[in-house]
């Protein structure tokens, strides 16, 4: 979604040159300690979009699977939020619409053209609409929930 931010060169040659990287995984990120110093863009998106990216992704995953996995994510970047006050929060909507590029340029403090981010559609829909919907339920709640910390997002 973000990768015109992740590919830009940097002034440094060293590890401090890394403008960013995907959290795909929960257990990507272990350590607590980069909440102190790491700034945190969440990126939520809808169920039906999600739950085919991960079965697509990861074909070892079920349909159930799936969305255990997908509500699991939530969760866990919910409990990441309440420790990193300030980041940003967007939708998968808001990259669809080109929202949020403002934020993410005055967060990260780079000028940046975020016109061409891209979400990756294309996956072809194999989950059922009574699990979608379950999911959605789940997407809703934790999207509230995320809304409701010291978060910035687009009204």
């Amino acid at each position: 979604m973000l990768n015109g931010l992740f590919s830009l060169d940097h002034t440094s040659d060293n590890t401090a040159a890394i403008y960013g990287e995907h959290l795909l995984f929960n257990q990507t990120l272990s350590s607590k300690a980069f909440y102190k110093f790491a700034k945190f863009i969440y990126v939520f998106d809808n169920a039906k979009s999600s739950l085919n990216k991960i079965i697509n992704h990861k074909n070892e995953y079920a349909h159930l699977g799936a969305f255990r996995y997908y509500c699991f994510r939530l969760r866990r970047l919910f409990e990441m939020a309440c420790n990193t006050p300030g980041a940003v929060l967007l939708t998968g909507d808001d990259l669809r619409e080109q929202k949020g590029a403002e934020l993410i340029e005055n967060y990260l403090d780079v000028s940046v053209d975020f016109s061409k981010l891209e979400l990756d559609d294309t996956f072809e829909s194999v989950v059922s609409a009574s699990i979608v919907e379950e999911a959605q339920d789940c997407y809703e709640r934790y999207l509230y929930k995320m809304k409701q910390l010291d978060l910035k997002y687009e009204a």
